[in-house]
């Protein structure tokens, strides 16, 4: 496998510095703790029935409470820039047609805007209804895989799958593949397939789950085929480009419009609520490769500032690793951690899409 970058964090507080002023706030998260999809389970499972009847994909009590956190560290974080109450117009938060994430939607929602004395509208619940938009899937081109709908992205995959370097690096997995054959009697013959296996192992590991030894002991190289399978998925610039691309080019142009006080953009704050993937894919395309599985409810806030003697604009990225420590502020590649708007973009250009629909080739509308 190719060197990975390797980036340097710091802690960072929750109070924004007093020098500058926040202008914008985008923050990407993925989901709360699930039960496992179907799917992802083999028939001999010995808890296939009892996930089908609590609802396959759905969100445990566990996952309910941290996306629930999640909303309470962004509330807290934001707390002086959004305002006590809520402002419809200021808002934009949009999830994928999952159960599991349009609940984490509802969840981050009731724990960043808690009713004001303005909002409150029942003194025994401590909630306001707040909308939020979703695409139906097979239309949503904002937070799915680009494989999926991107003819261009679709072939540049396949090649990279079938170069000599991606069948060494699964050749060197054959044990681990015929473990998982022969234990669960289900086929394994891709990175993705395995990666399957290892959300499964994963999800039971996070509900406390007893799991055979033989789970156990594959469970390191399960994740680190999981890591592999997203690395090649954003191997090359064009793959940047046109996966976590995609919506990082759609963020740069919302940071303009603030900066450029369009009429239109009146919006603080853009929460997206989706997967493992949207945090991976994101950080690729920002250059932050941490090579990591992302924990449920992990998510990436990106901030832009300006500074208040000079007028200019930096742009800040934080990631909230788990909804229970301090986020870490990252060091944007060859331009810090407060890094010039300007530059940001400079560092991230050739990650952002002009015309997606065009540079995909697709026969349906993209952008």
């Amino acid at each position: 496998m190719k060197p990975l970058i390797v980036i340097l964090v710091v802690t960072f507080t929750y109070g924004l510095q007093h020098n500058s002023s926040l202008k914008l706030v985008h923050v990407f998260f993925r989901h709360g703790s699930r039960v496992p999809d179907g799917y992802e389970l083999y028939r001999s499972h010995e808890r296939y029935e009892y996930y089908k009847q609590i609802g396959f994909g759905s969100l445990t009590n566990a996952g309910k409470l941290t996306s629930y956190q999640l909303g309470n560290v962004l509330r807290k974080r934001y707390n002086d820039f959004l305002g006590e109450d809520f402002e419809s117009d200021a808002v934009f938060i949009k999830s994928t047609d999952f159960e599991r994430t349009k609940m984490t939607s509802l969840l981050v929602l009731a724990g960043v805007f808690p009713p004001s004395e303005k909002d409150k509208w029942n003194d025994k619940l401590n909630w306001i209804p707040i909308p939020f938009t979703y695409d139906k899937q097979g239309t949503d081109y904002d937070m799915t895989k680009a494989y999926v709908f991107c003819p261009v992205y679709q072939r540049e995959l396949q090649r990279v799958f079938e170069t000599d370097e991606v069948k060494a690096v699964i050749k060197g997995y054959n044990k681990t593949f015929e473990l998982a054959i022969k234990k669960t009697g289900k086929m394994y013959t891709t990175l993705g397939d395995v990666f399957l296996l290892h959300q499964l192992i994963h999800i039971e590991q996070t509900m406390n789950v007893t799991l055979p030894s033989w789970a156990v002991e594959a469970f390191p190289d399960l994740r680190r085929i999981t890591l592999t399978q997203f690395y090649y998925e954003n191997a090359n610039t064009l793959m940047k480009r046109l996966n976590g691309g995609r919506m990082l080019a759609k963020t740069v142009e919302n940071m303009k419009h603030t900066i450029q006080g369009t009429i239109q953009q009146k919006k603080k704050i853009f929460l997206y609520s989706g997967h493992d993937f949207t945090i991976i894919n994101m950080l690729y395309s920002l250059n932050l490769n941490k090579f990591h599985f992302p924990n449920f409810n992990a998510a990436i806030c990106i901030e832009l500032h300006q500074e208040l003697t000079t007028g200019m604009h930096f742009v800040k990225i934080l990631y909230i690793k788990d909804v229970f420590d301090e986020p870490e502020l990252l060091v944007i590649p060859g331009c810090g951690d407060m890094c010039e708007f300007n530059k940001f973009v400079e560092t991230i250009t050739q990650h952002l899409p002009v015309n997606y629909t065009e540079e995909c080739e697709s026969t349906i509308p993209l952008d």
